[in-house]
């Protein structure tokens, strides 16, 4: 699969998924952005995998930057691993 194809793929789940949650998971206003638990940078996107990281597990609809932070989990290591093994298990599950 192309870089491009892959890209597309990624962003066409992620607005699927803002319009399925309209909601700000922390105040319940309106949600106008997507957020990462895990933060989608290179060094998180090369441990983990896209695959991890843009799971919906990983993904929070908020309303702003302010809540984006509010959900972020980039300094709690005992909680990212806990995210990657129950993403790791719901995929297992959906594979197989």
């Amino acid at each position: 699969m192309t870089r491009e194809r892959k890209k597309f793929e990624i962003d066409e789940h992620k607005r699927e998924f803002l319009s399925r949650n309209q909601v700000c998971e922390i105040c319940g206003k309106p949600a106008t952005q997507l957020a990462h638990r895990i933060p989608q940078t290179k060094t998180m996107l090369r441990l983990y995998g896209p695959e991890v990281i843009h799971h919906d597990l990983n993904l929070a609809a908020v309303c702003g930057l302010k809540h984006n932070a509010a959900v972020s989990i980039k300094n709690r290591p005992v909680r990212i691993v806990a995210l990657v093994q129950q993403i790791q298990r719901d995929q297992a599950l959906v594979e197989g």
